[in-house]
């Protein structure tokens, strides 16, 4: 999925966005804003700090990767 933002924060917001209700739902803890704990965000294979979001700055090209949580054993 393609979107654009000036922060991280920014983007990820866009992807709930696009992915509609169910996927804010999933994304999100219950106040709407934060990413739940159980996601693992990367920003161009570097894992982001979930707390600085707002903070990281975006430029054209960068991968965000937002992996779900991962189950099994």
């Amino acid at each position: 999925m393609w979107v654009e933002g000036k922060t991280a924060a920014d983007a990820v917001a866009r992807v709930a966005e696009q992915g509609g209700p169910e996927v804010e739902k999933v994304l999100f803890d219950p106040d709407g804003k934060t990413v739940r704990n159980e996601f693992v965000l990367a920003l161009d294979s570097d894992i982001l700090d979930r707390k600085r979001l707002k903070s990281v700055k975006l430029k054209e090209g960068m991968v965000l990767h937002i992996f779900p949580p991962i189950s099994g054993g």
